[in-house]
């Protein structure tokens, strides 16, 4: 079974990414429900928004109208749900975890986590040749990943893709870098679920 959007965006944007923020540290600028002004200056949404600026009410009024979430949802839909291919990823956790990721770093960031991942989770390439890290979500990225969750290692991979955010997020873009620069070791991947229980995230 496919995942499932609307299900996906509740997980990700109406539990985390909160209402309209203008948080002066933001290099974004004016936020609302993770589409910032300066990343996403051409959404309509921002339209709607300085209409109902104008308006009592505001910012709470921004919640209760209707074509401002149908906007959002829409944007989500064509942009990051279409990047990471949601709707094609045979598991509901999965694409949750890559839409969070690609809410906050980018898609591209997201997908080559992802691909990263799909390597780490390969047991020294005995499921599969490892996939480029190019943030493309191309045929043998989708084909690597429905291997994996064909081998029941569903938690594995979404366990290792929220290790690997945490990491990001620290560091930021210098970690793909690295990832690209070092590839993980077959030993390392021979453990490597067993060395994720270990692991609280």
């Amino acid at each position: 079974m496919m995942a499932d959007f609307p299900r996906a965006f509740a997980a990700v944007v109406d539990r985390w990414e909160g209402r309209l923020s203008r948080n002066r540290l933001d290099p974004g600028g004016m936020t609302y429900k993770g589409r910032s002004r300066a990343s996403h200056p051409t959404w309509p949404g921002w339209t709607r928004i300085d209409a109902l600026s104008k308006l009592p009410g505001f910012p709470g009024n921004l919640e209760a109208d209707v074509e401002l979430q149908r906007m959002l949802k829409d944007s989500y839909r064509a942009g990051e749900w279409g990047d990471i291919r949601g709707s094609e990823i045979p598991s509901q956790p999965v694409a949750d975890e890559m839409l969070d990721q690609a809410t906050l770093e980018g898609p591209g960031t997201a997908i080559t986590l992802l691909q990263y991942a799909l390597n780490a989770c390969n047991k020294g390439g005995v499921l599969y040749a490892d996939v480029k890290l190019d943030g493309g979500f191309g045929d043998r990225t989708m084909e690597a990943l429905i291997t994996v969750l064909a081998k029941g290692r569903e938690r594995t991979l979404t366990k290792t893709l929220n290790v690997l955010q945490g990491f990001y997020l620290l560091v930021g873009r210098d970690l793909l870098d690295y990832l690209k620069a070092h590839p993980t070791p077959a030993w390392r991947e021979e453990f490597w679920s067993g060395w994720l229980e270990r692991i609280s995230v």
